[in-house]
């Protein structure tokens, strides 16, 4: 999933690597303890504003990422206090493994970024965009009530995103000739680092409170995905599945058949007619979260039977 996406937590990060050293011929486990980060370090690291401690705090605990102290620049309590924040201490996770009979530690999840604003699309000297302007010319003559909407304008709009697009051209070529991607729209890029890392401890480590070394993470630390239909249910971690093909099908007796690329898992469901609309939930549960507010169930309905195949898709990153 990390090689996937392109991006991942710090758990999925610490995996991929150790996962790569371990195919590489060495020893290598992984580290659960408290990370402590400087106000500028954290910026740095996500690209968030620390001047609010409790605005911190506050997406520290919507990401439940557990939290063992922070301070700032005066004394208070949230959300009141407006104090920047000085530094956190927060639960972490990173790798470490031996080479050529030391051991050394690497937390391939943190990493310095330099930052780009972009520049402001909306703005009428860049792009001439006017949301108002915009939204009444793709409405002329159009059908619009409380529940649809009907014959778009869509010659307006065509030629309002054609005006959009030749004035932002115009602005650009004037003002960043060579602009990239990230100069128009914003982003940030990875501090590159070239040096021979070998550290025996993480220097942002919060020794304070202890650590484990792991071999494996461990299943509570996972999410997972419950899929129940016709007798089936199955439940997979995320690593499991990420990446790979699950999908429904039916043999020649209408029973639904799980698969995992192609394999069947376990036996088949309780036959269906075919075209008749049966129901299917999945439930989705973040393990390692405390509150239980981000797992969720929900049920579709599908008509199986026959040579009906369905694919079950999932991201998780």
């Amino acid at each position: 999933g990390a090689v996937l996406d392109n991006q991942a937590t710090a758990h999925d990060q610490a995996t991929l690597m150790v996962e790569l050293l371990r195919a590489s011929g060495l020893e290598a486990n992984y580290v659960r303890g408290i990370a402590r980060l400087s106000a500028a370090q954290l910026a740095e690291w996500w690209g968030v504003s620390t001047a609010n401690a409790c605005g911190v705090l506050s997406l520290l605990g919507q990401a439940q990422i557990p939290v063992y102290a922070i301070n700032a620049t005066t004394a208070g309590s949230c959300p009141g206090t407006v104090a920047a924040l000085t530094d956190v201490s927060i639960e972490h996770v990173w790798v470490k493994t031996r080479i050529n009979g030391s051991w050394y530690v690497f937390d391939p999840s943190y990493k310095p970024h330099t930052f780009k604003s972009g520049i402001d699309l909306a703005s009428a000297s860049t792009t001439g965009y006017d949301a108002a302007t915009y939204l009444s010319s793709a409405q002329s003559g159009a059908t619009v009530t409380a529940d649809y909407v009907q014959n778009l304008n869509r010659t307006n709009i065509r030629n309002n995103l054609a005006t959009y697009a030749t004035k932002l051209a115009s602005h650009l070529r004037a003002n960043k000739p060579a602009a990239t991607l990230d100069d128009v729209l914003g982003g940030k890029t990875i501090v590159p680092f070239y040096g021979a890392l070998r550290q025996t401890s993480l220097p942002h480590q919060n020794t304070a409170w202890g650590s484990e070394e792991l071999a494996e993470l461990p299943g509570y630390m996972k999410p997972t995905l419950r899929v129940q239909y016709q007798g089936i249910d199955q439940t997979y971690t995320s690593d499991a599945i990420y990446g790979r093909r699950l999908t429904l099908t039916y043999n020649g007796a209408n029973q639904p058949v799980l698969k995992l690329d192609g394999v069947a898992v376990g036996n088949p469901g309780t036959a269906v007619t075919p075209g008749a609309s049966t129901p299917i939930t999945f439930t989705v549960t973040h393990n390692a979260y405390v509150s239980t507010w981000a797992n969720h169930s929900f049920t579709q309905r599908i008509k199986g039977g026959g040579t009906n195949t369905f694919l079950i898709a999932n991201g998780w990153g």
